[in-house]
């Protein structure tokens, strides 16, 4: 059910909305009482709407009733001020543990701080701090996550220009925990200290919608203008994700965009942003990695992987990134994505500024721009490393694209590559540093001015340019250096017949190995009896081979790759049915049918008898004992045969079904003008001179047939109704007889 309170001054206090009749009638009777009612509201609403007294159309807003406004949101819901007119004193409102969608009204600004410990939705909502140390908006989740989503147009301005120490006042938005902000609408957040702070060790920073942070005074609060920031970030470990636009800038000029205060190490990666920029206006450095006043950190890492091309800018008075590491600290940037440009555009500062070792790592390209100088190694006898792939291009604006320090050296490996733009009028010179003993690569207009070229340190001079020309120089390693071999895989079958050719393949591992080709031996035959012609192994016999892939040079120069690998070798056997080749006899014995026009063609030689899966006879039959025990019905049988060709014949494994010995007439009973008909399930040899005779029910000898005409009993006129007993005697004396009945 949809329920709407709205709260009004004077007399008209209170207008309800109701689709419940009775809860209509209890708010009416409320209504004739509002204007001698003072005590707190009590009601509870999923929608509340905060309007202006309707008398006389003069009365503003009773901001005194807004803690009464959230109560009446007992369980979360909508607090709606677009029917407000704000008032010009600032309010705080706690919303606890509560959801609330709070709308505003785009050309209206109200004067509210805002906490909550839950989920919080803005629309057309914008509001302005002058006073006292609060937040616009305070999160705090129960979480660990909060999200503020964010639609229409939306802003945040803090104007407090209190505080000082570390009292962290001047914030349009502070969270605890991580932060996420959603929707398809804009924010603005912008305090004169910062624009949003968050507060974890360990923050994942996601945005969704499209964000601009500002510092947006120059109030120095902390007598340390590092943390004065678009936003700043007090944890060591940030991840900045999402889909949506993040920019960053702020109206200080000695402030940064965006400032991560912590110690000894600082890691931060931005990913998955459609849009990153910062500096764009009167900003001081774009990135600030490290706490700067104390120059404490020992790492410091910030990791690129943006889909679309990205600047990081610093303003007027800053560069680009700056870091607050120890002399002896390592700064590694990476880009994984689009390329990354790095900007200084004060004509007075570095694009970047390193206290102690940078690193440069990655697949995807990096330019760097200062308006004075590129990079400005400020330590003396520290590293440029290059170990990443991607492409690193550095100039300088108004100087050098370098400005070392000491013996500063340009160290490579792998494939690394950098371009110098130099646009002065001077050379500059540039040590350098290499792996290995490969040769140096430089381009264009560069030349090696000092050292050789195979030893580990050169000098790569870059003539003199001018800003309208620069001097374009690209430094690289002119060969790949050796690549080792770490693994060959077996890509052919681990398992062949004997007498079957095998064709041997194997794949190099990695796949831009120097030396790739495989040759292969035979390092044990075994019983097989297997050699090797080029690839292809051959083994004329059953059983396991050892077989080894080299790979000249393939470890290092002058030092072989090898593998061994087993291949099983298995005996070249044709399967037949158990059935197909075996007879029983008496239930005690079977026997291999040597004949090939009874058991497919074959002429044996030698036999094997298997009893569950042992060895029991090689002779061609088997018994189960010499007294006429029958076989075990639970024994699991199979055959192998050589026949007198060569060729092995194997079995299927089979369970022995005992045959009844059972004379068996139908039908019965049959009548005069049918034929009887007999089956006895015993073997065919006991048969032989077999007689089957008749008698009637006083005993007298009716038929005798041979065993050639067994099975047919024609019921002709010899035959009168009644009872008959049919005998069958066979030569070794077994005898089985059957009753059956004629009728008419």
């Amino acid at each position: 059910m949809n329920q709407q309170i709205h709260f009004r001054c004077g007399r008209d206090a209170i207008r309800c909305i109701s689709t419940n009749t009775t809860r209509f009638a209890r708010m009416k009777a409320l209504i004739v009482c509002a204007a001698l009612w003072t005590a707190p509201l009590s009601l509870t609403a999923q929608t509340v709407y905060i309007v202006d007294a309707g008398d006389n159309g003069a009365d503003r807003f009773l901001w005194t009733q807004l803690a009464d406004a959230v109560t009446a949101l007992q369980n979360g819901g909508t607090l709606d001020l677009s029917e407000a007119t704000p008032d010009a004193t600032q309010r705080a409102i706690a919303l606890t543990d509560k959801s609330v969608t709070i709308k505003g009204d785009a050309d209206k600004t109200y004067l509210l701080c805002i906490s909550t410990n839950a989920d919080l939705v803005l629309i057309d909502y914008k509001s302005s701090v002058t006073t006292g140390l609060d937040p616009n908006i305070y999160l705090n989740p129960a979480g660990e996550t909060s999200v503020l989503t964010v639609t229409g147009d939306c802003s945040l301005n803090n104007w407090v220009a209190g505080g000082g120490g570390d009292s962290r006042g001047a914030r349009a938005i502070e969270a605890y925990k991580n932060l996420t902000i959603d929707g398809d609408g804009t924010l603005f957040a912008g305090g004169i200290t910062n624009g949003i702070e968050l507060n974890a060790e360990n923050v994942i920073f996601t945005v969704n919608a499209t964000v601009t942070a500002i510092n947006n005074g120059e109030y120095d609060w902390s007598g340390n203008s590092s943390r004065e920031a678009g936003i700043l970030i007090r944890g060591a470990v940030s991840t900045f994700t999402g889909t949506g636009s993040l920019n960053v800038y702020t109206l200080n000029g000695i402030a940064c965009c965006l400032t991560f205060d912590a110690t000894p190490a600082v890691n931060v990666t931005f990913s998955g942003l459609r849009h990153l920029s910062t500096g764009d206006r009167n900003s001081n450095a774009g990135i600030l990695l490290g706490r700067w006043d104390t120059q404490s950190c020992t790492t410091i890492s910030a990791t690129f992987d943006l889909p679309n091309p990205t600047t990081i800018a610093g303003g007027p008075s800053g560069c680009a990134i700056g870091t607050g590491g120890l002399a002896n600290s390592i700064t590694t940037v990476t880009n994984l994505g689009a390329e990354v440009d790095f900007v200084a555009t004060a004509e007075s500062r570095e694009c970047l500024y390193v206290a102690g070792n940078l690193v440069f790592d990655g697949t995807g390209a990096i330019k760097i721009t200062g308006g004075r100088n590129g990079i400005w190694m400020n330590a003396v006898n520290k590293n440029i490393t290059l170990i990443g792939s991607g492409a690193v291009t550095v100039e300088g604006t108004r100087e050098y694209p370098f400005l070392l320090t000491g013996t500063d050296r340009l160290y490579f490996s792998s494939e690394a590559q950098i371009t110098v733009n130099n646009s002065m009028a001077t050379a500059q010179n540039i040590p350098c540093t290499q792996t290995g003993t490969l040769l140096w690569s430089v381009t264009d207009d560069g030349t090696i001015t000092t050292g050789n070229v195979t030893d580990a340190n050169i000098t790569v001079t870059i003539p003199a340019g001018s800003a309208a020309t620069p001097k374009t120089t690209t430094i690289s390693l002119m060969d790949d250096p050796f690549v080792p071999v770490t693994d060959v895989a077996l890509d052919s079958p681990a398992t062949t017949v004997e007498g079957t050719p095998l064709t041997l393949a194997g794949t190099v591992t990695p796949g831009d190995a120097t030396n790739q080709t495989i040759v292969w031996s035979v390092k044990s035959a075994g019983a097989t009896g297997a050699t090797i012609t080029g690839n292809t192994l051959n083994a004329p016999a059953a059983g396991t081979v050892t077989v080894t892939a080299t790979i000249t040079d393939g470890a290092a120069a002058g030092q072989d790759f090898t593998k061994d690998f087993t291949i099983t070798v298995t005996e070249n056997v044709i399967l037949v049915p158990f059935w197909q080749i075996v007879l029983m006899r008496w239930n005690n014995t079977l026997t291999v049918i040597n004949n090939p026009a009874g058991n497919g063609g074959f002429t044996f030689a030698s036999y094997k008898w298997f009893r569950n899966s042992q060895q029991i006879s090689t002779d061609q039959s088997w018994s189960a004992g010499a007294n006429g025990e029958t076989i075990n019905t639970a024994d699991r049988f199979y055959v192998e045969a050589v026949c007198n060709d060569g060729r092995k014949i194997r079995t299927t494994e089979v369970t022995v079904t005992l045959k009844s010995a059972e004379l068996k007439a139908y039908p019965n009973p049959v009548a005069a003008g049918q034929t009887l008909h007999l089956d006895l399930d015993i073997d065919p040899d006991r048969l032989q001179g077999a007689v089957i005779e008749v008698y009637n029910m006083h005993g007298r000898l009716v038929e005798t047939q041979s065993i050639a005409s067994l099975r047919e009993i024609p019921i002709d006129g010899k035959y009168a109704a009644g009872a008959y007993i049919i005998v069958i005697t066979c030569k070794d004396g077994y005898r089985q007889e059957v009753k059956i009945s004629i009728e008419n």
